[in-house]
């Protein structure tokens, strides 16, 4: 695991958006203040069925339950801008959880399906989703 040395921690405030990997959450790997936008998503199972001599639909609700985040994270050109870029595609890459915080009281385990980097004049604007998921331990 790539290690930012930075001096941040899970007990600090947090200004903007806190990524961590959650075995660890106490070590805070990329923490931004700048997001470009953020958005929560969060559905629930149903399914609709057309059944013959009905006008509309019927529909049966599931227990389970879909969140998560999009967001645009602006990574400046500093000393630590390819470390954190690289941080986020090894991430991606490994398939492994991520835990997620951010300065409106969200706060959950999920995982990075993908992203989407733009090179922009100031540094990088990262996409990217995270999808919630059931997970051990307390973050």
């Amino acid at each position: 695991m790539l290690n930012l040395d930075v001096t941040t921690t899970a007990t600090d405030p947090i200004s903007g958006v806190s990524l961590s990997d959650p075995a660890t959450p106490e070590t805070v790997y990329l923490a931004l203040l700048y997001t470009e936008g953020r958005s929560e998503t969060l559905n629930v199972g149903a399914l609709s069925q057309h059944v013959t001599g009905k006008t509309y639909a019927e529909t049966s609700f599931s227990k389970n339950t879909g969140q998560g985040v999009d967001l645009t994270l602006v990574v400046p050109f500093d000393g630590d801008h390819d470390a954190s870029v690289d941080w986020l595609r090894a991430r991606v890459r490994s398939r492994l959880p991520i835990a997620y915080k951010d300065n409106r009281g969200r706060s959950f385990k999920g995982f990075l399906f993908g992203l989407s980097i733009t090179d922009v004049r100031h540094g990088s604007k990262v996409s990217l989703s995270i999808n919630r998921v059931s997970y051990g331990g307390v973050l």
